[in-house]
């Protein structure tokens, strides 16, 4: 399992709803144009590409990437929801 930030150059059109038809606990969304993902099932870049729109079809623009060290400054339940990914690889 690992983690993934999904950073899109416009705001999704669908307002995320495709990444929210996974657990809530597998996702985690910061703005507009910004979440990071988790999960068993879909540990590769290029399907989570597709899951939010990333394709010829849909057109949305943005990178996935994954996410391996993080630092930073900001809210406590991002810092939170990623230690939890993280303990949850590490298993």
């Amino acid at each position: 399992m690992a983690t993934f930030a999904i950073i899109l150059s416009e705001p999704t059109p669908d307002d995320w709803e495709k990444l929210k038809q996974f657990p809530a606990s597998s996702y985690y969304i910061v703005d507009d144009r910004l979440a990071f993902f988790s999960g068993k099932d879909v540990d590769i870049t290029a399907e989570i590409s597709d899951i939010v729109g990333m394709n010829d079809e849909e057109k949305v623009t943005g990178i996935v990437i994954s996410v391996e060290w993080y630092d930073g400054w900001h809210n406590n339940t991002l810092w939170e929801w990623l230690a939890r990914q993280e303990k949850k690889n590490s298993v």
